[in-house]
C-alpha cells in the first residue's frame, strides 16, 4: 500500500460542523488489499457520510466500492497543471485575501447555479442540505489564511469575474473561478487565469494547478485552451448510512 495513503475513514470536523451529522473521508488506491477493503467496509455504518475518492478512478477498485457497499458515484475529479513564467499580465487587481475590503469580499457570491457539475449540487441528498453553501464558507475563511489571494477582473467599482487561489512552496492552485453572468462570453476567465500565472511566476511559483469535474466540458477546454494538461483522475462516491 502507498505509504502516503491508508485506507481508512478518518474523521472530518469541519465537514461534521457544517451539515451537523458525523462525515468521513477514505482515500483508496490500486494497491489497496483485499484485507484492508473490509475493514473500511465494515467501518461506514459508524458515519452518517462518508466521501470515498478512488485516486487514480481504478477500474476494479470502482467495483469493489459499487458492489459491496451503498455507495455511489457522484463525481470524477479530474487535477490538471501547467509549467508557468511571468508573462504579460492583463487588467486585474490581485490581493492578498486578509487585505481585500470587505466591501469588494461581499460581492464574491455563489449561487447553486455557478457549481452545477458540483457534487455538492449533483448528490439529490446533498442538494437538500444546500451544500453549495460549502463555497461560500470558503469565501469567508480565506482572509484567515496568509497564502491566499484574490485575482480581480473588475469593471469600475463591480467585479466581473474572480479567482480565489493559494501559494504553497512553488505551486499555485486555483481553488474557485467565477465570472458573473452578465459578463460571460467575454474570455474574462482566460484573462483572470493568466493575471493569476504571472503573479505566481514572480513569486516563485514554476507550477499552476487546478481541479475540476470530469462532466464540466465548459470548464475543462478552458484550461486546455490555456495549455493545462491533465495529471489524474479521482472516482468519487457518496456514502448516506440512512439510505444504504
Amino acid at each position: 500500500m502507498n505509504d502516503l495513503i491508508e485506507p481508512r475513514i478518518s474523521y472530518l470536523d469541519w465537514d461534521s460542523g457544517f451539515f451537523k451529522i458525523r462525515c468521513g473521508k477514505a482515500q483508496l488506491t490500486p494497491a489497496v488489499t483485499e484485507q484492508e477493503l473490509e475493514s473500511l467496509f465494515s467501518g461506514l455504518g459508524e458515519f452518517d457520510f462518508v466521501t470515498i475518492q478512488n485516486i487514480g478512478n481504478d477500474v476494479s477498485v470502482n467495483r469493489a466500492v459499487a458492489e459491496r457497499t451503498k455507495a455511489y458515484l457522484v463525481d470524477v475529479n479530474i487535477q490538471l497543471e501547467k509549467n508557468i513564467s511571468i508573462g504579460v499580465c492583463p487588467d486585474s487587481v490581485i490581493v492578498p485575501a486578509s487585505e481585500l475590503r470587505e466591501q469588494l469580499l461581499g460581492q464574491l457570491t455563489v449561487e447553486e447555479s455557478d457549481f452545477c457539475f458540483s457534487k455538492f449540487v449533483l448528490d439529490p441528498e446533498m442538494k437538500k442540505r444546500n451544500a453549495y453553501r460549502v463555497y461560500e464558507r470558503w469565501l469567508g475563511n480565506a482572509p484567515k489564511f496568509a497564502n491566499k489571494y484574490f485575482a480581480l477582473r473588475m469593471d469600475g467599482s463591480k467585479v466581473a469575474a474572480y479567482i480565489l487561489f493559494s501559494i504553497l512552496e512553488e505551486v499555485a492552485t486555483l481553488e474557485l473561478v467565477k465570472v458573473d453572468s452578465s459578463y460571460r462570453g467575454q474570455h474574462l476567465a482566460a484573462d483572470v487565469i493568466s493575471s493569476v500565472e504571472s503573479f505566481a511566476a514572480g513569486r516563485g511559483c514554476s507550477l499552476a494547478r487546478v481541479g475540476t469535474q470530469l462532466n464540466n466540458i465548459p470548464a475543462i477546454n478552458l484550461y486546455h485552451n490555456q495549455k493545462y494538461k491533465e495529471i489524474s483522475r479521482t472516482a468519487i462516491f457518496h456514502y448516506w448510512r440512512d439510505r444504504a
